[in-house]
């Protein structure tokens, strides 16, 4: 509220003015639609720099990515509680607009009860008639117009009102039929004015010729009052939607997640069956919906496990007839020989011509050769077939002291290939000594059977890398250098890989091998270090 002093026709007046502010509720539905629309103008703002700055505006962790079932769920949900509100309100605006028309209705109506009631006569003489028009015009502080056998026949601005459009020359017909034919006192209707929006409010009057009349009072129907309740009312259904659309993108993330639990606690169950890890069970029990998918999965994992178990018994069969096939092989292999040394030897005895005693030194260190071979041959395919808990506890071993023994023994040999070794920091890593030889051993070997002139072990660390220069292994041949009847040369028994990567796993450790034809080959041994394991 104000106050001010002016000067109005040369006399000082006091004006006052004061500002509708309006409801505590009417102001608290305008500041939060500001503080939305402040929030969405940073917003447009912030993506306006990001795309200027050559950039993509990231999407808000809190919305949903379009097509998701969130977003679908969310678009339904919001339909879902729009379409009641927005019906909702459609009534309360139209039920306002009727309460206040009926209201101004009765307004009127009633101040034509007061300047006219039912024991006062109108003159019928138009001189009269029009000072008695003015009269009563004043009284209600309103035009009026009068009308006989629904003609308009006075106003008491003469012909304004007509001319205005305010009142037509006949009467409006609904006000018509209530007061003519029904007998009714009073009525109201729209006025015929299309520019300005009126309510017409008639009552029946007597003349003083014994006719009847009625009289009209037009009343402008534009009502600041019902503008702003109903700017209130709007205001309020929007901030409405705007709540109903983040309640429902809030029912559903709930939804969703609700929903995406038990897919995913099926799809870690997938994943962790495919690697061969044991599934957990949900945490929760699955909704109804979901009883049956994880059923059939159950039952699916149940029949895969059935089918494993049978497919590892074939090939457990598959491998001991192969294993027992490469045995007899092998064994055979030496006992050709030897027992063509014995035949020469009962050749020499009967014929007697050849002395026997250099026969025999010579027959006899074939055979014991071969004998040896027969014991290399039992204690790979030995140490190949036992478990790991046989093999004794696992200790600290010096990785570079462990292949320096190796190297020295190997160069010994009558074929022995030029043996490098290079150190880069020793860590002492969890194994077995003997295994570890045994392991080198068999890779010094391979190299030597792939015609290297060069081997070099390195060691970094807890792993330890044999590379040679030898013939190398074809790609296509790779995967299959593990296998236990395999092997890239002919002279090999397909032992040596399969032993190294069984001891290496023993450890707690695993193999790698890189190879191409005509470059060599590199495996590399990586061990756990004792530190680690001992902490």
């Amino acid at each position: 509220m104000g106050e001010r002093a002016v000067t109005i026709a040369g006399l000082p007046r006091d004006v006052f003015g004061a500002v509708e502010l309006g409801t505590p509720g009417s102001l608290a539905v305008r500041g939060a639609l500001l503080i939305v629309l402040d929030v969405a103008a940073l917003a447009v703002l912030w993506s306006l720099a990001a795309l200027l700055g050559g950039g993509v505006p990231v999407r808000p962790p809190w919305m949903p990515r379009l097509g998701s079932y969130e977003a679908r769920l969310g678009a339904a949900l919001s339909v879902f509680f729009l379409a009641p509100t927005a019906g909702f309100t459609a009534w309360g605006l139209g039920r306002l607009r009727a309460e206040v028309r009926e209201e101004r209705d009765r307004m009127i109506e009633q101040s034509l009860r007061v300047i006219a009631p039912p024991t006062a006569t109108v003159p019928a003489a138009d001189t009269a008639l029009a000072a008695e028009l003015l009269a009563l015009s004043d009284r209600a502080d309103a035009a009026l117009g009068l009308y006989r056998d629904g003609a308009l026949v006075a106003g008491s601005s003469g012909g304004l009102l007509e001319a205005l459009g305010i009142l037509g020359p006949l009467m409006e017909g609904p006000a018509y039929h209530r007061i003519v034919l029904h007998g009714d006192d009073v009525a109201s209707a729209e006025g015929p004015s299309r520019a300005v929006q009126t309510r017409i409010g008639y009552r029946a009057v007597r003349l003083s010729d014994l006719g009847g009349g009625v009289l009209a009072m037009p009343q402008v129907a534009t009502d600041p009052v019902l503008a702003d309740r109903q700017q209130d009312l709007a205001l309020l259904f929007l901030l409405a939607t705007l709540a109903g659309v983040a309640a429902s993108l809030l029912a559903a993330r709930a939804a969703a997640r609700a929903f995406a639990r038990p897919v995913e606690e099926l799809r870690d169950a997938a994943l962790a069956f495919g690697r061969g890890d044991s599934i957990a069970p949900p945490l929760e029990a699955p909704p109804s919906e979901f009883a049956p998918v994880f059923a059939a999965f159950d039952q699916m994992t149940e029949d895969v496990r059935k089918a494993r178990e049978a497919q590892e018994r074939v090939a457990r069969i598959v491998a001991w007839g192969e294993m027992a096939n490469q045995v007899a092989h092998e064994i055979k292999n030496p006992l050709t020989p030897m027992r063509l040394g014995i035949q020469h030897l009962r050749r020499v005895l009967s014929d007697k011509r050849t002395p026997i005693g250099p026969v025999l030194e010579a027959t006899t260190a074939r055979i014991l050769a071969e004998i040896d071979r027969l014991d290399r041959i039992a204690r790979a395919f030995s140490r190949f077939g036992a478990p790991a808990s046989e093999r004794g506890p696992l200790e600290a071993v010096s990785l570079p002291r462990l292949a320096r023994e190796v190297a020295e023994l190997y160069r010994l040999g009558p074929e022995g290939a030029e043996v490098a070794i290079e150190v880069e920091g020793e860590v002492p890593a969890v194994a077995r000594a003997d295994e570890v030889k045994e392991a080198l051993v068999n890779l010094l070997e391979n190299s030597r059977s792939a015609r290297a002139g060069t081997i070099r072990i390195r060691i970094q660390g807890a792993t330890i890398a044999v590379e040679d220069d030898g013939c190398g292994i074809p790609a296509e041949l790779l995967p299959r250098i593990f296998e236990p009847r395999f092997s890239a040369s002919t002279s090999g028994s397909g032992l040596g890989l399969p032993i190294v990567k069984r001891l290496a796993e023993g450890w707690g450790g695993r193999v790698e091998v890189e190879s191409e034809v005509g470059r060599g080959t590199l495996v590399r041994l990586h061990l756990k270090p004792a530190a680690s394991v001992q902490s």
